[in-house]
């Protein structure tokens, strides 16, 4: 896992639902994407035994 605690943030262009970062990190471009909460909520999960 990277630790983008020291990283850049730039302007973000991408678009969509779930929220997003364009971090700079070791001079090199990441999208971060977080869960969208509205459809974690919604998701139904099922297990099978």
């Amino acid at each position: 896992m990277i630790d983008f605690s020291n990283a850049i943030e730039e302007l973000n262009n991408y678009k969509g639902s779930e929220k997003k970062k364009t971090l700079i990190y070791k001079n090199k471009r990441y999208l971060v994407k977080f869960p969208d909460p509205i459809k974690e909520k919604k998701q139904e999960y099922s297990i099978y035994k």
